[in-house]
């Protein structure tokens, strides 16, 4: 009995998800737009808690914290390649405001903009 329980768990964890892999591909293709979690859940069919659980699970975060980390990415990239300023970044990445990104950024990479600007540029 408990070979069958096993192979069960495995099944669940071995395939895809296609309904989570149509999400995180919609939060790439969206991430740079305000964009809502709930919306998304909606448009899945499913609840925004069925949504953060079965996307942590296949993607190993949050769908939250997903939308966060490909915003900073590219938050990073701009800091290190352009001469935008914050407020500009921000906007160009998906944030509401210079002020938010940095609070985001600073909390999550555990450096400032612009202390990341100036260590990263050549």
């Amino acid at each position: 009995m408990q070979s069958i329980a096993a192979g069960v768990v495995d099944e669940d964890k071995e395939p895809a998800d296609p309904l989570m892999e149509q999400a995180r591909l919609y939060i790439q293709q969206n991430a740079y737009k305000d964009m809502s979690m709930l919306v998304l859940a909606n448009e899945l069919g499913i609840s925004p808690v069925q949504l953060t659980r079965r996307f942590s699970r296949i993607v190993g975060m949050t769908p939250s914290r997903y939308l966060s980390h490909i915003r900073l990415e590219q938050a990073k990239s701009l800091l290190v390649d352009t001469q935008l300023n914050l407020e500009q970044i921000a906007l160009a990445c998906g944030f509401n405001n210079g002020f938010y990104l940095s609070r985001v950024f600073t909390k999550l990479m555990k450096v400032s903009p612009s202390a990341y600007r100036k260590t990263n540029r050549v």
